[in-house]
Order: C-alpha cells, then sequence, then structure tokens
C-alpha cells in the first residue's frame, strides 16, 4: 500500500492554508479512501509521522515518549450530544490512543482529554461521547507508551449528532407507569409529580376552586392525528395546540366542555406544523382533582386520504341518511360530536342514520377491512 510522508513544514503550511478555505462542519464521515491526508486535517509529526493510504498510521521511530496528534476539521460546536466512532488497531508495543479536543488545531497545549486512554491491540471500533465544550477540534493522540517502533492505525471517522429524546414524535402511548411526569412533557399549570400523582396517572389539583390547570405532551410532528385519554373526576377538559411553550399567544384551543370519561375521543388533531398539544383541566371545587391516564396519539387519515382510499360521503351535509361509498366493505362507523362524545355507532354497511343528531359539526370514523380512517361531516 502506497504510503505519504507528510513534513512538519508541509503539514503546518497545510493548516495554515486550510483554515482560510475550511468552513466548521457539524459531521464527520472520514474513511481515509486515497493516498493524502483528506482535506481539512492536520497532523503534528512529520517524523515520527503520520501516513495515509486508505487509512491513518501512526508510527514513533526511534521515540518511546513521543506524542502524535491528527486533528480534525473545525467543528461547529460540541453540544453535548455528538458521539465520536472510529475503527483503531495497534502493535504488540501497546501504544495508546487518546481522544481529546482543541481549542485550535496547532495548539496541543490546549488538549483536553475525553474519555479513558484506550489501549491498541486488535482492530475494534471503538464509541466516545463527547462533552459540551468550547473547544473547536477534535484530537487523536497517538503514544508510544514508553516502545520506540510503535504503530498504530485509525479509520472510519464519524461524529454525528444522537438524537434528542425529545425531538418531536408521531405517536404517543403514555400510561405514566412511572409514577412521574414523562420526560419531554411539560407542566404548564397545576399538575402534580412525584407524591403529587396518584397511582400511575396524572393529577390535577388545587386547593382552590375555579383554577385551569394545564399539561403539554411531547412535541408532535406535522399531521393527521387521533387523540384518546382516559380521565376521571370533578373537572372541565379541553384540548389545543400549541407551537410555543414558552409564548402562551400561540395556544389554539380545539375542543372544549369534555367531560371526564373513560376512552375519551377519538379527537381529531391536524397540525401543519410542528405542535405540542395540550390537555387543560378547569377545576371547579377546591381539593376536587382530575386524573389522566393512557394518553394515545395516533396518525389518522385526512379528507385527501379518504379520497384515496375510496370512501366517499354523501349527502355532506346531511339531514337523515349519510350514505358511505368505498370500494372495501364497511364494517362499523362511529360518530364523535366536537367534545369526543361517541352519539352514534352502527354496524349497517353503507348507511347511518343521523336524523336523531342535532345541527352541528361531527367526526365520523370508518373501519373498512383495510383500516380505520376519520373526516368530518355536518349534519343539517
Amino acid at each position: 500500500m502506497k504510503k505519504h510522508l507528510l513534513l512538519l513544514g508541509i503539514t503546518f503550511l497545510s493548516y495554515n492554508f486550510a483554515t482560510a478555505q475550511c468552513e466548521p462542519v457539524s459531521s464527520l464521515d472520514e474513511a481515509f479512501d486515497g493516498d493524502s491526508m483528506p482535506a481539512c486535517w492536520t497532523g503534528s509529526h512529520s517524523y515520527p509521522n503520520i501516513m495515509t493510504g486508505d487509512k491513518i498510521t501512526f508510527y514513533s521511530g526511534d521515540s518511546g515518549t513521543i506524542d502524535i496528534y491528527l486533528v480534525s476539521p473545525e467543528i461547529t460546536a460540541f453540544n453535548g450530544q455528538q458521539t465520536l466512532t472510529f475503527t483503531a488497531t495497534g502493535t504488540s508495543m501497546s501504544p495508546v490512543l487518546q481522544i481529546g479536543t482543541l481549542d485550535a488545531a496547532d495548539n496541543f497545549s490546549t488538549f483536553t482529554a475525553v474519555g479513558d486512554e484506550i489501549a491498541l491491540g486488535e482492530e475494534t471500533t471503538f464509541s466516545v461521547d463527547i462533552p459540551t465544550s468550547t473547544q473547536k477540534f477534535i484530537a487523536f493522540k497517538f503514544s508510544a507508551n514508553g516502545a520506540s517502533h510503535s504503530a498504530g492505525t485509525l479509520d472510519n471517522v464519524t461524529l454525528q449528532t444522537n438524537a434528542s429524546p425529545c425531538d418531536p414524535v408521531s405517536s404517543l402511548n403514555e400510561t405514566f407507569d412511572a409514577g412521574a411526569l414523562p420526560d419531554c412533557w411539560t407542566n404548564l399549570n397545576g399538575v402534580y409529580d412525584g407524591s403529587g400523582f396518584g397511582s400511575q396517572n396524572i393529577l390535577f389539583y388545587s386547593t382552590s376552586g375555579g383554577v385551569t390547570t394545564s399539561v403539554a405532551t411531547q412535541q408532535v410532528l406535522a399531521g393527521n392525528y387521533s387523540f384518546t385519554f382516559d380521565a376521571t373526576g370533578n373537572g372541565i377538559l379541553a384540548i389545543g395546540i400549541q407551537t410555543d411553550l414558552s409564548d402562551s399567544s400561540t395556544f389554539t384551543e380545539l375542543y372544549s366542555d369534555i367531560s371526564p370519561a373513560t376512552e375519551a375521543g377519538p379527537f381529531e388533531v391536524s397540525l401543519t406544523e410542528n405542535a405540542y398539544i395540550v390537555i387543560e383541566v378547569f377545576l371547579p371545587n377546591a381539593h376536587s382533582p382530575v386524573y389522566l391516564d393512557n394518553v394515545v396519539l395516533e396518525t389518522s387519515a385526512s379528507v385527501e386520504n379518504l379520497k384515496k382510499n375510496d370512501f366517499k360521503l354523501y349527502p355532506n351535509p346531511a339531514t337523515s341518511l349519510l350514505n358511505i361509498e368505498s370500494t372495501s366493505e364497511v364494517k362499523s362507523v362511529e360518530i364523535f360530536d366536537l367534545t369526543g362524545r361517541k352519539v352514534v355507532v352502527s354496524t349497517s354497511n353503507n348507511t347511518v342514520d343521523v336524523s336523531s343528531l342535532t345541527s352541528g359539526t361531527y367526526i365520523i370514523s370508518i373501519t373498512s377491512e383495510n383500516g380505520t380512517a376519520q373526516t368530518k361531516f355536518v349534519k343539517r
């Protein structure tokens, strides 16, 4: 395999030239393919040296005490959510590799170790979590560990940002079994955690009457959803969405005057942008709580999806009979008012009697052999 020595002067000349051209990066994915040092990577020594040839090779030469550094391109920021992975090997002289950070690519006095020293031997893939830091570069420090003519290799270096546990989600299934407010949920007002929780559920509670309490779910991705929950106690619930939990003006109420009930809903929630689902509970009386449990959010079909699945409702608005035209057999139909209360259940195939309903807008949930979809219709 062809290898090229990086002369000391060339190494630092390339660094000075690179800093004028290399923009900071947020990730790394370097396989070191080729016979030369990748752009924006730099080394500390010409001899003992760092060589390339489809991987990085460290070599200590006659010195057993030399430290050799390989330095990454500048990183935009170390935010505490990044993991560095790489493959490394070492000779029988037992060299070691220490991962660290630098504030400048050629200022090795600022080297700050991250994690423990790694004893190099057979080819192994390692992962190192990079902590929050104001430093700007990742450095690989190869140490001969007292033995001359020590060597090691480095390959397949990646730096990736780990997914945050509070990244937006497209589903929820929360039973509150941990007995505390789940990670990524937010107590906006009057939701009790720890000993304030009831038995594996959320407790809305106030020492005085006439108080509104609220909780926000984890942020939800834009889309169309069906939202259900169990609620017991003495209070009135409302459901809304909020795009910024620090700004109450971004709250929009979707459903109101919901009485506590088992399997309340489903409530149709359509998000045009990522948002939090907020459950508000009005407590009319002091020391009279409401308990919330079994919160489920599932994707649901929009009106456009219903058309794609060949569901058609007519007439809409309807006065007495609502007809369902479908290319697949309709198994059941449920109709809910906008508070989530179930008002009609039908097992007839394609016609539903809505004559007893008061005028207004309703949600119809249609289940066929191909699944379940929801949309709205109007009763005159």
